[in-house]
């Protein structure tokens, strides 16, 4: 009912003419996607791509399929409008790569030795049954007459990560036991003079390598039969350098130096604060926090955000929310569904 009453009450002439400055013949944005993700901002039969343009006063024009290198560009005549509704197609975007991210098989390649390769599946599977079947994930060995020591998996990509650090544990197990005068002639062919591959590190992520006191360089080491090599502090471009004798340990100890690179780079991003601007119209300040901030103090008590307006002397539309990243995205979209509440007021 308050809703209905603010829409129905003109806004003053002060005000009008600040919210007439938002409004130009023509306002148009650009929004770059790969080809294949166009199909979100669209929607099922349309849907998505008629409930952003409705809700922004605009139009969006995407290109057609097949085309390369083409935006998708955003018109109308409120720039603060066609700012969000940019805002809001991104974050379609971003939210549809994390989905196929998470939802499309993949598949990595592990080296074992081809000697260990009868050891590692079992009787019959019966060591490597048991992973396939509890993480859903296909694992491909080369057949007894290939001497490739590469072995696929294929599958979701959380799921592959688990069953490499299963097979590796087996890996070990079997590294753990004497091998029969046969099997050891055949596992001396993977043992090398001097085996060495680098790996691309940032400087500051050096030390989820090094490890608290220098734990999981040690671990490391200890595990693969390895030497770790990472530059100096301050060292710029420097790559960190993994030696070995056995090239099948040098290997997986660099997928594991990866995985636990990306790792560390996915906590940093999930848990660093970070701050975005949203343009919201100087005029819908104050119905935006409420009397008293009411309704922005839901937002930011609930969400552990700080959000920031300018002061009633500066008249820029610029709006920062700081907070974690996934919180602070949550808090865009309640604030742009705030002022969708209050309709674009004409001069």
């Amino acid at each position: 009912m308050k809703v209905n009453q603010e829409r129905s009450r003109p806004l003053p002439p002060s005000m009008s003419r600040m919210r007439a400055q938002w409004v130009e013949e023509t306002v148009s944005e650009t929004v770059k996607a790969d080809n294949c993700l166009f199909g979100v901002i669209i929607g099922p039969g349309g849907s998505t791509i008629k409930e952003l343009q409705v809700k922004y006063n605009i139009r969006v024009l995407v290109p057609r399929k097949g085309s390369k290198d083409e935006p998708i560009t955003v018109q109308g005549k409120d720039k603060t409008l066609v700012k969000n509704a940019v805002l809001r197609i991104k974050a379609l975007i971003a939210e549809e790569k994390e989905r196929r991210r998470v939802t499309t098989p993949v598949s990595q390649t592990l080296c074992i030795p081809k000697a260990l390769h009868g050891k590692v599946i079992g009787l019959q599977g019966q060591n490597i049954r048991p992973i396939t079947q509890a993480l859903k994930i296909k694992i491909q060995f080369p057949n007894k007459n290939d001497n490739s020591d590469e072995v696929t998996l294929t599958g979701l990509p959380d799921q592959v990560d688990q069953g490499i650090s299963r097979l590796l544990n087996l890996v070990n197990q079997e590294r753990s036991r004497p091998l029969p005068p046969s099997m050891s002639r055949m596992r001396a062919q993977w043992v090398e003079e001097t085996v060495s591959e680098t790996v691309k590190a940032d400087n500051c992520l050096f030390g989820v390598i090094i490890g608290p006191g220098g734990s999981t360089i040690k671990e490391l080491q200890v595990k693969y039969n390895i030497r770790v090599l990472v530059p100096r502090k301050g060292s710029k471009d420097e790559p960190i350098t993994v030696q070995g004798k056995d090239k099948t340990l040098v290997k997986n100890a660099v997928l594991r130096i990866k995985a636990l690179i990306a790792e560390e780079k996915e906590r940093r991003r999930v848990t660093t604060p970070v701050s975005q601007t949203l343009c919201i119209p100087k005029a819908l300040h104050g119905k935006v926090i409420g009397l008293q901030g009411q309704n922005i103090r839901p937002i930011t008590q609930a969400l552990k955000i700080k959000i920031q307006f300018p002061n009633k002397n500066d008249n820029s539309d610029e709006v920062t929310l700081t907070g974690l990243p996934d919180q602070v995205d949550q808090g865009i979209s309640r604030l742009l569904n705030l002022v969708t509440r209050f309709p674009p007021c004409r001069a």
